[in-house]
């Protein structure tokens, strides 16, 4: 067993003990509410339990992350092995081009000219100190990475585009553009509809990767692991931001920034609750706004203090609505819905767009441009050799009745 697995079964032993004890407590709390007054002293033990099981989520989650991490990079050690003998060279010439910086020496402009992603993967205006295309494999790796562990990638869906930095598609807004049809009938539509088209533009996202120079120079420093796992964690941590809050401006434009409303081109926000509070007829109506075609795919995702004040909710007899995965890789629970975490979400406040609900699968579109470059810089920050990655993505909402936003009213 490896240490992360081990990592993840401990901390869902030391989970699925503090729900026992916080699921006592909270029926002892009920107990009191419905005589008219709670003993301070219970409260702070229920605080106190609920945030042990806060640090019991966090390290499952961690450990979920880094066991993800461990296995992409052993499926990459078993491609690397099936590589056919060209493949293969590419892959030490690109080692080489790490280590030795020869990437702006115009004796691999061949080189790179030959790779499946060359310069012809991107424009000129992106390219402006002679980076180049990384071969495929670390290409991929990086982007797999970047899927398992973002809560929007593994949510949204995704498309990846070539030869354009825009993705445009016509979207009906009427009704589902399906009808019957005689096969001898002439085949007017007698119910036209209304049709926008969807634009989303991908932007330029630069990852900044420092290595120490006596390290690369190590033989035994596994730098392409290093670059690939660092280059993951910088995009992951940029994108999930903007998913959710960007402002659409050379970037993806999040869910958050799109105006209330029920029409196109806006997201509903459904009240949660009143002064800092979030109530259960508030997460009802939230859930109940989605339509039925969405809703076996619906999920939540908010902030981690928020899951703390969901947990927080129980039926009159004291049972939790919130129920903590005690299963590997899966997350957990409010209402039977699978909750995401997400550090980029509003945390809970007088008018926080708190809790976003529905099928992201349906409501949002990433789009990632073919090809990750990359420029090697040994001066700008010496002793330290910076490797820029920069790829292009976008991303925005697709179909804006699928998506709602729970809303903390004043």
């Amino acid at each position: 067993m490896t240490a992360e697995n081990v990592n993840i079964k401990q901390a869902i032993d030391t989970l699925a003990t503090n729900f026992e004890e916080y699921k006592s407590v909270l029926k002892e709390v009920a107990k009191q509410e419905a005589k008219g007054a709670v003993d301070p002293l219970l409260r702070e033990q229920l605080n106190r339990t609920n945030e042990a099981l806060s640090i019991a989520e966090d390290a499952k989650e961690k450990a979920e992350k880094g066991l993800l991490i461990t296995q992409r990079f052993e499926a990459l050690k078993s491609e690397v092995k099936s590589m056919d003998p060209e493949q293969a060279k590419q892959r030490r010439e690109w080692l080489d081009i790490f280590r030795k910086g020869d990437i702006q020496n115009p004796k691999n402009t061949k080189f790179a000219d030959s790779l499946e992603i060359g310069k012809k993967s991107f424009s000129s205006s992106s390219n402006p100190d002679g980076a180049f295309g990384i071969i495929p494999y670390l290409d991929r790796a990086i982007l797999q990475i970047m899927k398992e562990v973002t809560p929007m990638r593994r949510l949204a869906s995704q498309i990846t585009i070539s030869n354009t930095d825009e993705y445009k598609r016509p979207v009906s807004i009427d009704n589902d553009d399906v009808y019957w049809a005689d096969d001898h009938a002439s085949r007017t539509h007698t119910e036209p509809n209304q049709y926008k088209v969807l634009s989303i533009k991908v932007g330029n996202l630069v990852a900044n990767v420092k290595v120490p120079q006596n390290l690369i120079e190590d033989v035994y420093f596994d730098l392409e692991q290093d670059i690939i796992n660092q280059t993951a964690r910088k995009y992951e941590y940029r994108e999930g931001k903007e998913f959710i809050d960007g402002d659409g401006v050379e970037k993806p434009k999040g869910i958050l920034k799109y105006p209330a409303g029920t029409n196109w081109g806006q997201i509903e926000q459904i009240a949660l609750g009143a002064s800092n509070s979030i109530t259960y007829d508030g997460l009802i109506n939230l859930v109940y706004s989605v339509k039925d075609r969405y809703e076996a795919r619906s999920a939540f995702m908010m902030h981690r203090t928020t899951v703390a004040e969901l947990r927080k909710l129980a039926t009159a007899s004291g049972q939790p609505l919130w129920q903590p995965s005690l299963i590997p890789g899966q997350p957990s629970t409010f209402l039977g819905y699978p909750i995401h975490r997400a550090p980029n979400m509003p945390v809970v406040a007088t008018n926080s767009l708190a809790i976003i609900f529905g099928d992201f699968s349906e409501g949002y579109k990433i789009v990632d441009r073919l090809g990750i470059t990359l420029l090697r810089d040994p001066y700008s920050e010496h002793p330290n050799v910076c490797f820029k990655f920069t790829k292009r993505v976008g991303g925005g909402v697709e179909n804006f009745e699928a998506i709602k936003i729970g809303k903390i009213s004043t």
